[in-house]
């Protein structure tokens, strides 16, 4: 693994990693293959953890599907933004 400037990057993850398991009321920890795995229920957990739940009503609308649909690759690449590097 590479490096940073405060030493080895997987010493500095491991250290988020095990903050993360001590105090999980204040470090939330997501990995990649987990997000790609089950993406809703990793915006619950990360709504949760933000103090902004979800409300039932809003599961039920489908709330959370949408914003996983709005963060996901096809969605993003196909903004102008990222099409042109230009704001409009």
């Amino acid at each position: 693994m590479g490096a940073s400037e405060y030493g080895p990057y997987g010493d500095h993850l491991l250290g988020y990693w095990k903050e993360s398991l001590e105090r999980p009321e204040r470090v939330l920890f997501l990995k990649y293959e987990d997000l790609k795995g089950d993406l809703s229920s990793h915006l619950k957990r990360l709504a949760d953890f933000l103090g902004h739940p979800f409300s039932v009503e809003e599961e039920r609308e489908g709330v959370v599907e949408k914003i996983a649909k709005l963060c996901s690759f096809e969605s993003l690449s196909s903004l102008e933004v990222n099409k042109t590097g230009r704001m409009n």
